[in-house]
């Protein structure tokens, strides 16, 4: 097999996970806020 089939092969899985990448931060950043939020809103 060539390099150049492979890297071709290989581009579509990379570009399926570039909104996974780019949510990835935002996700992590955010679960603080969602958990503080969901435990804000359980009944006391």
């Amino acid at each position: 097999m060539q390099p150049e089939n492979d890297l071709e092969a290989f581009q579509p899985d990379l570009v399926a996970l570039l909104p996974a990448l780019a949510a990835g931060p935002l996700l992590v950043g955010n679960w603080p806020l969602l958990l503080l939020i969901g435990w804000a809103s359980l009944p006391v």
